[in-house]
């Protein structure tokens, strides 16, 4: 306990000293490390026990990331489904940049959760009434996606120390490309997908061993028939 303690005040000071939050990467795949059919089912890869261990993992952090991907597909709600946590459901950052999503959608429909909505400075936002628990972003973009280094600023700047990501392939390999992971949390099932399944992370355009992104085991565990594996940014 006092190992844990002492885990969550240096993540803390760290984040404080060096202006960035702790940013920690949730994937559920399969073996082979896919997380959704060629059609974009993804229901369900890893087993219940798993996804308790991931609510856990959301009520542990201040505030999540996700794609547009992500919500358009599945329309989650990202909140802590574990009795007695509820109340510990993490805000939410939301990458739109087009500025695409409902607001009728779920991740909308909790007024106490604070949603912040990134979007492309190329966008006007005043059409869209402005309520208590949403706000709109305004971020700059880079080669046609937003500049996510701006945006961990951003929520930086807001106060957050650490970061939940669970926003599909494309948002995980951008943030990895900038070295922005610090941890990685990996839940693997026992199920192997093949060729057609989509990838965990996508390209991040590496052609050379040397610049492959180095993170170090610290933890790993079976979770019933899955495996949950931790790595820590070296």
């Amino acid at each position: 306990f006092g190992k844990k303690i002492s885990s969550l005040n240096n993540i803390f000071f760290n984040s404080i000293q060096n202006n960035k939050p702790f940013i920690t990467l949730k994937i559920a795949s399969t073996a082979d490390g896919k997380i959704a059919t060629s059609t974009f089912e993804s229901k369900w890869i890893t087993n219940s026990v798993s996804r308790m261990i991931s609510h856990k993992l959301r009520s542990l952090n201040e505030c999540m990331i996700v794609g547009t991907g992500t919500i358009k597909k599945d329309n989650p709600k990202l909140d802590c489904r574990l009795d007695g946590l509820s109340y510990k459901s993490p805000d939410i950052f939301v990458l739109d940049r087009n500025l695409e999503l409902k607001k009728d959608l779920k991740i909308f429909m909790n007024k106490k959760r604070k949603v912040y909505i990134f979007h492309s400075e190329k966008i006007n936002n005043s059409k869209f009434k402005t309520k208590k628990n949403i706000k709109h972003i305004k971020i700059k973009e880079v080669n046609n996606v937003l500049d996510i280094k701006q945006i961990i600023q951003n929520i930086s700047k807001l106060g957050y120390t650490r970061i939940l990501v669970e926003g599909g392939a494309k948002l995980s390999a951008s943030l990895l490309n900038e070295n922005l992971i610090d941890e990685i949390t990996w839940f693997r099932a026992s199920k192997i997908m093949g060729n057609s399944g989509l990838n965990a992370v996508s390209s991040l355009d590496i052609d050379q061993i040397k610049h492959l992104k180095k993170f170090k085991l610290i933890n790993t565990k079976v979770v019933d028939d899955d495996h949950l594996s931790v790595y820590r940014r070296n």
